[in-house]
This record gives C-alpha cells, structure tokens and sequence, in this order.
C-alpha cells in the first residue's frame, strides 16, 4: 500500500470525526482504490451506519446493533447494507479482520445478502481464530460455540 493511500485514509477519519461524510467519502474510496482495505472497510462504515449515499429515514428502526456498538443520533439516512456488503467485501478479501467480522454479522441478520448461518460462521470463526474478541462473542451469542 502506497503511503499516499494511508495519507488520504487519515483525511477521510478527520474529515468523518466533524461530521462531513462526503469528503470523508471521497478520501475513504480514493484511498480503497488505491488498495487500502482499511478505507474500504472504513467505506462499508458510512454506508452500514447511514452516513453516505442513502436514502432518509422515514420512521425506520434502528439498524441492527452488537451490544459494543452505539447508534449515531446524528445520522438521519436509513443504512444501504448491499454497499456496505460490497465495500466489506473488499477489504475482507485483502484479509482485514474487521471487514470479515462485519460480514459474519451481515450473513447471521441477511444484511445487504440472504441470510447463510454456514457464511456467517465460516467468516466469524477466521476471525475468533485469530483473536478478535467481537467474533468470539457473536459465536457465543449467535451460535453457542465456544472458541
């Protein structure tokens, strides 16, 4: 990864902390394009939590929440789970943990995809295996295995 990439990946966080999710966006998916899967990752972000290119709210529930996760208040856009899918997916595929903790959580509720416990699992275990207490703790939860 190019470290104009990781560069552009620090805007696009400053830019997210005050609020401005467009430029955020823009720094994010310049960054991802450049192969960074953290801002591809970080992408997913804005569209699971409507922060980006979504449609308003319209008396809609909450999205779907793990119990370390907090809603913005702030966000007035309903989630676009197909290209939170999309962007998670990349940066799973380059093998970041988080991105395919999100997936195991998108394939348990059929977020932006059908709904595949086998998916979920496969991705939740990849990540429990290799430490990451958010997954071991969705396996608990979701499945009662104990890693």
């Amino acid at each position: 990864m190019h470290m104009i990439a990781y560069e552009v990946l620090e805007k696009g966080h400053a830019f997210e902390q005050k609020g401005d999710y467009e430029a955020a966006y823009k720094c994010y998916k310049q960054a991802a394009e450049a192969g960074n899967p953290v801002a591809a990752y970080m992408l997913g972000n804005l569209y699971y939590y409507g922060r980006y290119g979504c449609a308003e709210k319209i008396n809609a529930a909450k999205p779907v929440m793990m119990p370390w996760e907090s809603f913005d208040e702030v966000s007035q856009k309903m989630p676009d789970y197909q290209q939170a899918f999309k962007w998670y997916e990349k940066s799973a595929e380059a093998g970041y943990v988080y991105a395919m903790n999100n997936l195991g959580i998108m394939y348990h509720f059929g977020q932006g995809i059908a709904q595949n416990d086998e998916k979920a699992k496969e991705y939740l275990l990849l990540c429990a295996q290799a430490g990451f207490e958010q997954s071991i703790g969705a396996l608990q939860d979701f499945y009662g295995i104990e890693v």
